[in-house]
């Protein structure tokens, strides 16, 4: 291992022990929790003093009624992909132009995260947020765990393994959430899909910084591009830089919501990926336990 790796190890371990300690300096009080209006079980949302419930219910109606709309372009995009060779985004490993995988399988984990997470939305108007949600709220976060395996894997996911691992994980979640009580039930469901928040945010950034790198300095040539059709039969939206649209994703994450439909100065767009290397991994799910607890830190 070079020092540099090495080193980025031993920062972000660093940050982890300070995030972690830091805790010990605060008294937490643990505040009185909400009862759902339908159910009548106790939520994990504490009671706010002058809350006004019109702007809160009219913003997740918003909000949900985008994810709707989001979830039904997202499965007909997806599903219904371009057939000419022109048009197919790809994924490229970075240092490697020869293998090219298309990243219809990635567009449908993404269209997979937006419906789980249009449903997951959606019955919190039923249940509220906590314990009895979180058998629902554990798949938006099995989604997103979906997006990051079909990332490392280069685009597409061969092993079973995987799924085993998902369901695994699943299980893990609602075990602890479902035996737990509040307020520890409620910390274990919020930092552990904080983590994958996070995650995507810095995975979306080094796809975007991988990608704009390549396109900046190698030829167009080196590319690979497909140019087996003429330029007349490309439609003249397909104008813009998509090395920039990658930013969607990255605000995307952000704020929760994913976009899937760009288009690019080349028809045949290459999305390059950042090698997966061991480290890397270590410093990604390091980073972002790190950023979860510190944005639970922010927040107490």
């Amino acid at each position: 291992m070079e020092f540099g790796h090495g080193f980025a190890i031993f920062v972000v371990f660093l940050a982890l022990a300070l995030v972690v300690l830091s805790f010990f300096r605060v008294n937490f009080t643990i505040p009185e929790q909400v009862t759902g209006q339908l159910t009548g079980y106790p939520t994990w949302l504490p009671k706010m003093k002058e809350f006004d419930g019109n702007k809160l219910y009219a913003v997740f109606l918003f909000n949900q009624t985008i994810l709707l709309l989001g979830s039904y372009y997202t499965i007909k995009w997806t599903f219904n992909p371009p057939t000419r060779s022109r048009l197919i985004t790809h994924f490229i490993l970075k240092d490697s132009n020869s293998v090219q995988i298309p990243t219809i399988w990635f567009d449908r984990a993404l269209a997979i995260y937006i419906v789980v997470t249009f449903f997951s939305g959606f019955t919190i108007w039923f249940v509220g947020i906590g314990k009895i949600w979180a058998s629902i709220g554990v798949f938006h976060n099995a989604a997103e765990f979906l997006i990051l395996f079909t990332i490392g894997s280069g685009g597409r996911i061969k092993s079973l393994l995987f799924w085993l691992i998902l369901v695994f994980y699943m299980s893990i979640i609602i075990t602890g959430t479902t035996l737990l009580e509040y307020p520890y039930d409620a910390l274990l469901f919020k930092v552990q899909g904080l983590c994958f928040d996070w995650a995507l945010v810095i995975e979306f950034i080094l796809i975007y910084m991988t990608t704009y790198y390549e396109y900046r300095h190698r030829e167009t040539d080196n590319l690979n591009l497909n140019l087996d059709e003429p330029d007349d039969n490309i439609p003249a939206a397909y104008s813009v830089d998509h090395t920039q649209l990658l930013w969607l994703l990255i605000i995307a994450s952000l704020s929760h919501v994913l976009d899937l439909h760009a288009t690019s100065i080349y028809p045949q767009k290459r999305i390059f990926l950042p090698k997966t290397s061991c480290w890397k991994i270590v410093v990604i799910a390091v980073s972002s336990i790190v950023l979860s607890l510190l944005t639970i830190r922010l927040a107490g």
